[in-house]
């Protein structure tokens, strides 16, 4: 720590609030105009400052309830659910009980107490206990301890992270618009090569591929569910059961495509290399007029996945109906031609595949720096 810094814990330089939810029975206690905040609010917004909320409250409300209305430019942390999240009010607002609000004593800039939780994220949920979900206490926020410049010190601090933190997330936003284009390549090399051809063939899916329910119970066999499989990558994840006894599982074969009819999970498509058992939420499918390889990337295809999507039924967990998905059309060439289209999707994929790498190892490097900066002026070495 640099010479001439203090060590003061935030309930000496705070006053700590909790939050309040007014009855959600009575409308008067709603749409009053004070903004109320959640960390639902705190996690779709990706910037210090925040003015405005999905939901607002009345005085009335405030009134009958444990909330506070806190002035403008205090600091508010999700305390749960989860913990860590940090804001700057710019208006006079409200929280629910999922935050904790820091009013400010005149010693200390509210951004500077920004960075400071922001750096202090680890700390903050070991600090969280609770069964269900961890929430850290008010009396424990006040008790963290903190490094205590003097106001221009702490002004000098921000600025330079304001500066270096605009430049990351300046490399943020640009390499997370390539990895984006990078994804598309995915799907645009998929539109062009499926896209039917002069000598290809166009029949009902269901004249020319197969979905197999041999259901039972399977104990010698490795089980497959859907959180074996990743999507779009065509991939298993996770170990694979040889052990334990599955009800209600499908067998599948070597070469069978297996693919996942719950709506969110419509990517999710791979090809067996081997003879086991899968959840009945993933149908095995199989062709004689198509090899493996081309029947997976036309289900991977987004023009497949809309129309199926489209048919999907059921309320709590909506999915495909397979006989559905047999009354589609399909168009495919000969299994020389597929083998030559599965090749150059394949290429083509891994090219990209490669580029999402590196972007994904861009934007966590961008994370690194920034928590790297955070501990340097914390530690006084900015």
């Amino acid at each position: 720590m640099r010479e001439g810094w203090q060590i003061r814990s935030l309930g000496e330089v705070c006053e700590i609030y909790n939050g309040g939810t007014p009855s959600t029975n009575i409308p008067e206690y709603w749409d009053g105009g004070i903004q109320w905040i959640t960390p639902k609010d705190m996690g779709k917004s990706k910037d210090m400052y925040v003015s405005h909320c999905e939901r607002t409250i009345s005085q009335e409300g405030v009134e009958h309830s444990s909330t506070k209305v806190l002035p403008e430019r205090s600091v508010i942390v999700s305390s749960r659910a989860p913990i860590g999240y940090v804001a700057i009010n710019e208006v006079p607002m409200a929280t629910n009980q999922g935050c904790k609000g820091f009013v400010l004593g005149k010693e200390i800039y509210p951004e500077f107490l920004y960075y400071f939780l922001l750096s202090s994220t680890d700390l903050l949920n070991k600090l969280g206990t609770g069964a269900t979900f961890k929430e850290v206490s008010g009396k424990k926020l006040a008790g963290i301890e903190l490094p205590f410049p003097s106001l221009p010190e702490q002004q000098r601090i921000v600025d330079i992270l304001d500066r270096e933190f605009a430049k990351i997330d300046a490399l943020k936003a640009n390499t997370e618009k390539s990895l984006q284009a990078a994804k598309g390549l995915f799907q645009a090399t998929l539109k062009k090569e499926l896209e039917p051809k002069e000598g290809w063939r166009t029949e009902p899916f269901g004249e020319v591929c197969q979905y197999y329910k041999e259901q039972g119970l399977f104990p010698s066999l490795r089980y497959v569910g859907m959180e074996n499989i990743e999507a779009e990558s065509g991939t298993l994840l996770g170990t694979l059961s040889g052990e334990q006894v599955q009800s209600s599982s499908f067998h599948f074969y070597p070469g069978d495509v297996l693919y996942g009819r719950l709506r969110p999970y419509l990517k999710k498509v791979i090809v067996a290399d081997f003879e086991g058992c899968c959840s009945t939420e993933i149908f095995p499918v199989r062709s004689k007029e198509c090899i493996p390889g081309f029947l997976q990337y036309w289900f991977l295809a987004d023009d497949t996945t809309n129309r199926i999507n489209a048919t999907c039924s059921g309320c709590r967990m909506p999915r495909a109906n397979m006989k559905d998905v047999l009354s589609f059309e399909i168009s495919f060439p000969d299994k020389t031609e597929q083998e030559e289209v599965v090749q150059r999707i394949k290429t083509l994929c891994d090219n990209a595949k490669a580029l999402r790498d590196n972007y994904q190892k861009t934007l966590a490097l961008c994370d690194d720096l920034k928590q790297s900066l955070l501990r340097k002026a914390f530690n006084g070495e900015l």
